[in-house]
């Protein structure tokens, strides 16, 4: 990807309705956020700020009239071509629109997530697919955990960070598409069964592409794939396989061998750890299993010698 993108007019990463206006995501990058809004005629809108930090929020006036009702009863019209930011700002501000205004709004500090209607449903589904099997209670945070002390070793940060969180977060979201019975792993699975939950990561990915989070979608297609090929959907192989997703590979299959099922009894960390380093090089990153091998051993619940 060459990190140019072109947009047309009405595009966005998504959009959330609130009350009297709407709000696009236009852009995101390296913690700045883009944002279209549309605030209807005579409403009265807010500037917050409870803690005074470094955020700088800058807003653009591009059609419509608004006026900045001051503290001490003063008003300043402002229109198209004026603009206001807040940096180092603790307080609150009130404004009033005229008319129908529209506003170029840009944040250094990411907001949208807390206003995003589909990070709330995506929230939910995973709360849905955890709360129906004890192994998958609290696995995506677990997961996630795991992904960002791995990533500090390997120096990802950023961008690449934070969607290596959300996908570790969200790798298991497509398994809201398969049944409770599936879902559950009381009994070991049919092959029918398999083929049904080969398909997850792709039902997974095609779920966060549809909101602003759609980047993270090729990590979650691909955190079942193995080095060797031997992994699914698309039996991806070496460099085909994205780190991020390597990374989470790693540390479900650990999640998933040190938990117990009706029809097999859970490996422990130590038996964990040994297995996949047998598979580092050929199904697993090798350079990923040795970091969450230490990172282990850091915790103490890992010892290359059994007591």
């Amino acid at each position: 990807m060459s990190g140019f993108y072109v947009e047309k007019m009405g595009n966005s990463l998504e959009k959330v309705a609130q009350n009297s206006a709407t709000l696009d995501l236009l852009a995101k990058g390296d913690g700045t956020e883009i944002l279209f809004q549309v605030i209807e005629a005579n409403k009265i809108f807010q500037i917050v700020s409870l803690e005074r930090n470094s955020t700088m929020e800058f807003f653009y006036i591009l059609s419509g009239e608004m006026i900045w009702m001051k503290e001490d009863g003063e008003q300043t019209k402002l229109e198209a071509g004026d603009y206001f930011y807040t940096h180092y700002f603790c307080g609150k501000e009130y404004l009033k629109t005229l008319s129908k205004a529209e506003i170029l709004y840009v944040s250094t500090r990411p907001i949208f997530r807390h206003l995003s209607n589909k990070m709330n449903n995506l929230m939910e589904m995973v709360k849905s697919v955890e709360s129906k099997d004890y192994y998958t209670h609290s696995h995506g945070q677990r997961v996630q955990d795991y992904a960002r002390r791995i990533a500090e070793h390997l120096e990802i940060a950023g961008d690449r960070l934070e969607n290596l969180l959300y996908a570790a977060l969200f790798h298991d979201i497509g398994k809201i598409r398969l049944s409770d019975a599936i879902i559950a792993g009381n009994n070991k699975p049919t092959d029918e069964e398999w083929d049904q939950i080969r398909q997850h990561p792709i039902y997974g990915a095609e779920i966060v592409s549809n909101s602003f989070l759609r980047n993270i979608a090729p990590i979650i297609m691909q955190h079942h794939e193995r080095l060797d090929g031997s992994g699914y959907p698309h039996g991806l192989k070496g460099s085909e396989i994205l780190l991020e997703a390597r990374i989470i590979a790693v540390i479900d299959a650990f999640d998933a061998m040190t938990t117990d099922r009706t029809y097999r009894k859970s490996k422990s960390v130590n038996e964990a750890i040994i297995e996949l380093k047998d598979l580092a090089g050929t199904e697993f990153d090798e350079r990923v299993v040795d970091i969450f091998a230490k990172i282990l051993k850091e915790e103490g619940i890992y010892s290359t010698t059994e007591a």
